[in-house]
């Protein structure tokens, strides 16, 4: 079995970030706020501007699970950060979790709880007050994954925004 493991998404890995990312739109076009052929429309450039963003970890960050089988590395998941500063808790930033995706053939090794809990990570760094979801209410494992990590639902829900019938719970963690 290939070893993998998490890191910081590098500037370098944007095409990877643009292949995982449209393979997540693919395999689960209801679980995400975007759809495959938007994001497939984006040029390279903003695909870049994404990843070098991420690793400078500024205001947004990804995580994503590498794995080596001996012929290079290749990812197989991703969870992403972004600050808002808006008012949190104790008047403190808030990060939301966006994007979390496993590549199905690697589900069942804990990658989706140990990304989040890098973004996590990353949100106490950043002096969070607490960090925000949203995950589709049909979703029981990603439900199961946030329960795990401490997550607890808020009341709020929204809808997607090019699919109003997919309805979303927010959730949240206190830093």
């Amino acid at each position: 079995m290939p070893e993998v493991g998490i890191r910081r998404l590098r500037a370098s890995g944007w095409p990877q970030l643009r292949e995982l990312r449209l393979q997540a739109l693919r395999d689960a076009p209801l679980a995400f706020g975007s759809t495959y052929q938007r994001e497939a429309a984006h040029p390279d450039e903003r695909w870049q501007q994404q990843a070098k963003s991420a690793e400078l970890g500024g205001e947004q960050v990804a995580f994503v699970a590498v794995a080596n089988d001996g012929s290079g590395d290749r990812h197989v998941g991703v969870a992403r950060g972004y600050l808002d500063a808006g008012d949190g808790p104790d008047h403190r930033p808030v990060v939301w979790l966006v994007g979390v995706y496993v590549d199905p053939r690697w589900r069942g090794r804990g990658l989706a709880r140990g990304l989040s809990a890098e973004v996590i990570a990353w949100a106490q760094e950043r002096g969070a007050g607490e960090v925000l979801l949203h995950v589709a209410e049909w979703n029981a494992t990603a439900r199961r994954v946030y329960d795990s990590l401490g997550f607890t639902p808020t009341g709020a829900t929204a809808t997607l925004d090019h699919d109003a019938t997919v309805s979303e719970a927010e959730m949240k963690l206190g830093l």
